[in-house]
């Protein structure tokens, strides 16, 4: 199944190629023509309408005023929590707990597989692993991205830094 993020920005590449733009004034004179850009409006409802989660497309039909913008960031959160619950469900099925027998509290829990319970091993689960991040372009644990809720300053978007963003500008879309 494609990414949300990979699927826009392949719908964004097909749709610079098409030329979504309507003649609103024909050029008189001195005066240029007068073009609309609908190419935001046609990818945005591309996405709604090719997304596979029905919950999340019905979500983005019922959004008044919906941008493009918008509906990417909804369409990659939903992605995002989507995952996370798999993930979630995933490691409780294979991590069922056990108390250990002869405790005198039963508080020393272990998993099956003979590890320490998850409170125990907060010094090596995998958020506080340092990692290339994706959204600032920094290394750090995982909960701790310093882009969380800062606003890109070349598209606007939120929760990632401009040395990071994947977004094209209108004069990058123009010339190819």
């Amino acid at each position: 199944q494609e990414p949300v993020e990979d699927f826009i920005n392949r719908l964004l590449d097909l749709a610079s190629k098409c030329g979504f733009r309507i003649l609103c004034k024909p050029a008189e004179g001195n005066d240029a023509a007068v073009y609309h850009d609908l190419t935001n409006e046609f990818v945005r409802d591309r996405l709604i309408v090719g997304l596979r989660d029905e919950s999340t497309r019905a979500r983005l039909m019922r959004e008044k005023n919906l941008t493009l913008e918008t509906a990417a960031e909804i369409a990659r959160t939903a992605e995002a929590a989507r995952k996370q619950l798999q993930q979630t469900a995933r490691n409780q099925s294979v991590h069922g707990v056990q108390y250990k027998k002869g405790s005198q509290t039963n508080q020393k829990m272990r998993f099956k597989d003979g590890k320490k319970d998850a409170k125990a091993n907060r010094g090596n689960s995998s958020d506080q692993v340092e990692t290339q991040c994706r959204y600032c372009g920094g290394k750090h644990e995982k909960r701790n991205c310093p882009a969380y809720g800062k606003t890109c300053r070349k598209c606007g978007k939120k929760n990632h830094f401009e040395k990071v963003c994947r977004s094209k500008n209108i004069g990058e879309i123009e010339n190819q």
